[in-house]
């Protein structure tokens, strides 16, 4: 039986990514990364879905959504939004509306920025607060070996959609 490269990729993938987006720095994934926190951002119903599956108060989730969406920090880089990340926007769309398909790594971003934002609350610079919140929840860590993995996935399926198919033979 012959597959199609989607079929194939779901297959290797199974359940893990709600898109065929594997490589987080590509163009199309900082594109779906800025579209999605836009959606995040005017998003209702997406606090109480996370609330409910990591068992984390409203209140909890409304704080580390303002924190990554919607608040300006001083960064090194001036005071500002963060920068949409493919790898958050995809937990946060994977806690909010595909639980059955959540990451070990989706599981950290939410103890991870609360971390954080305790350890800015006491006075810790961003970037240093973030080195050691990753020390305890290492989401970017267990973020990039899911993303690792999934691209070495892909090419594996795609390696396999490669190898020349017997030609068949022609009905008269």
């Amino acid at each position: 039986m012959m597959h199609s490269k989607n079929s194939l990729f779901k297959e290797f993938i199974s359940g893990g990514i709600s898109g065929a987006i594997s490589n987080p720095m590509s163009p199309e994934a900082q594109l779906h990364a800025y579209k999605y926190y836009e959606e995040i951002r005017h998003r209702k119903d997406d606090i109480y879905k996370i609330s409910q599956y990591t068992g984390y108060t409203p209140e909890q989730i409304l704080q580390v959504k303002n924190f990554l969406f919607i608040e300006t920090h001083l960064l090194s880089s001036g005071i500002h939004r963060f920068d949409p990340c493919f790898e958050i926007a995809e937990s946060w769309q994977r806690l909010s509306d595909m639980q059955d398909y959540a990451q070990e790594h989706d599981k950290l971003l939410i103890p991870h920025e609360l971390m954080e934002i305790d350890l800015i609350n006491e006075g810790m610079s961003q970037e240093k607060a973030h080195v050691k919140t990753s020390e305890v929840y290492d989401y970017p860590r267990a973020s990039d070996k899911f993303y690792k993995k999934l691209q070495t996935q892909k090419k594996k399926v795609i390696s396999k959609e490669e190898v020349p198919q017997k030609d068949m033979e022609m009905e008269i």
